[in-house]
């Protein structure tokens, strides 16, 4: 038994730890920079800013439409004239046109 090989020396973990600490920094660091950019970035789906609606003495909404970030209004007087807005939330264009009934 005095004769017994020496036991292999135990191996080093250095590199495994190494790698893993390395591994860990990236991580943590690229989902700091995903928050940064999710945060910091400009909405392109940002409503802006539309413009205001009046409606004149006697004037009523009859009809509200809207589809794809256009809005349509129906607007009727008193005297049953009528006209029609569209407003564009993507642009912020306002449109009015008259409706000539018979």
């Amino acid at each position: 038994m005095e004769n017994e090989p020496a036991a292999p020396p135990a191996p080093s973990h250095a590199a495994a730890k190494g790698l893993a600490l390395g591994l860990g920094v990236l991580l943590l660091g690229g989902t700091a920079l995903l928050i940064a950019l999710l945060v910091t970035r400009e909405s392109e789906t940002q409503v802006r800013d539309i413009p205001r609606i009046e409606l004149g003495e006697g004037e009523r909404v009859v009809s509200v439409s809207s589809d794809d970030g256009v809005l349509t209004l129906l607007v009727e007087t008193t005297t049953n004239q009528q006209r029609i807005i569209v407003l564009d939330s993507a642009t912020g264009r306002r449109t009015e046109v008259e409706v000539h009934t018979p």
